[in-house]
């Protein structure tokens, strides 16, 4: 048998050993003192109990007041009409032309100011 083979098999026994012994150490920390454990399991136990009150309210929610819902159904409203809009924006984009033809820049309007005044006097 070749050198590299008999050390890769060497070490892939090494792993695998090393995998079984951190398996049942694993397996004796799961292992806790009485005493702990009945706190733990009690705080598991109300925290499923929590869970599963959580998950019936996200299943069945309860029914919204009129004014929740009037609300709800008018911000639901104008998050569509947001998405929609915005997403009209990115498949066809307005030309920058446009956004620069509506309003003059500041800058531009300085230079035109300044053109009308007198040449300042010279240093």
């Amino acid at each position: 048998m070749p050198a590299a083979t008999k050390y890769f098999n060497m070490l892939a026994l090494e792993k695998e050993t090393e995998r079984k012994r951190n398996a049942q150490k694993k397996q004796e920390q799961e292992h806790m003192p009485i005493a702990i454990q009945k706190f733990t399991v009690a705080e598991y136990v109300k925290k499923e109990k929590k869970n599963a009150k959580m998950r019936a309210l996200r299943d069945n929610p309860p029914v919204m007041s009129p004014g929740t819902a009037y609300f709800a159904n008018q911000m639901r409203d104008e998050k569509e009409h947001k998405r929609l809009k915005f997403q009209a924006m990115r498949d066809n984009p307005p030309p920058s032309s446009e956004h620069f033809a509506k309003e003059p820049s500041k800058r531009q309007l300085e230079i035109e100011a300044r053109g009308v005044e007198p040449a300042p006097i010279a240093i």
